[in-house]
């Protein structure tokens, strides 16, 4: 299924190399000028790709760390971040700084608190319980798109792993969002399947979420909808 390897950005090698293929085959046609143009396309593509990549490597670690902060705002996935990559890559001896960053910000974000607890779990620790909380289930209230979560009965990413490691802790955060019916929508080909076969919304990733939490077999959600709300109604009457 989906892993950080699969959801990275598409192989430009190849489709420069399709695109070459193409426009050598035939003459100066509105076909072949068209794929040149998109071959151009992918060439600046990849130069203004590469040349992010580069200015984020420079960056010192005030600046980086702010990049994630903008990234989280804009509701990047972190396996799509470049200050995400960069921080969990190449600079895993910031995590004493990062960790520091953290505890200063009044409203922390979430794609430098998972980083952190990707590079170093001894300085994740360290942040407060109730600070993780707010982050990440103040992410999944504000959500999108999914692909950061996960899909529920097939596997969780990163962040929602950290909501079931808080427990309990987690729980009436969770608990608030059982009623909220919005559409919780995910991208990628197998990925949008499996959402059109189970339509998740945001209520049934905080049900899935306390299940984990309570040891219940996740992988045993419902498909159907109305299934999912007879589970969020029990939930609902032990609050």
């Amino acid at each position: 299924m989906s892993n950080a390897s699969s959801r990275s950005f598409f192989n430009v090698i190849g489709v420069l190399c399709t695109a070459f293929l193409l426009t050598g085959c035939g003459s100066d046609t509105s076909e072949s000028k068209g794929v040149q143009k998109h071959l151009t396309e992918i060439q600046e593509l990849d130069a203004r790709r590469s040349a992010t990549l580069a200015e984020i490597q420079k960056m010192p670690l005030p600046q980086l760390f702010a990049k994630s902060d903008e990234d989280s705002s804009k509701l990047i996935e972190p396996y799509n971040s470049v200050a995400y990559r960069e921080i969990t890559r190449n600079r895993k001896d910031s995590a004493e700084q990062l960790r520091q960053y953290l505890t200063q910000q009044k409203t922390a974000s979430y794609i430098p608190l998972l980083a952190l607890r990707k590079i170093d779990e001894k300085a994740y620790a360290q942040i407060k319980p109730e600070t993780k909380v707010a982050v990440l289930i103040g992410l999944l209230a504000n959500s999108k798109s999914y692909n950061t979560w996960g899909l529920p009965h097939l596997y969780w990413e990163d962040a929602a792993e950290a909501v079931i490691e808080l427990g309990k802790a987690a729980a009436p955060g969770l608990k608030k969002l059982l009623d909220d019916k919005t559409p919780a929508p995910v991208w990628g080909t197998e990925e949008v399947f499996e959402y059109e076969a189970y339509k998740y919304r945001r209520c049934d990733y905080a049900l899935a979420l306390l299940m984990a939490i309570e040891g219940e077999p996740v992988k045993d959600l419902p498909k159907s909808p109305e299934d999912r709300d007879a589970l969020i109604a029990n939930h609902l009457s032990e609050s």
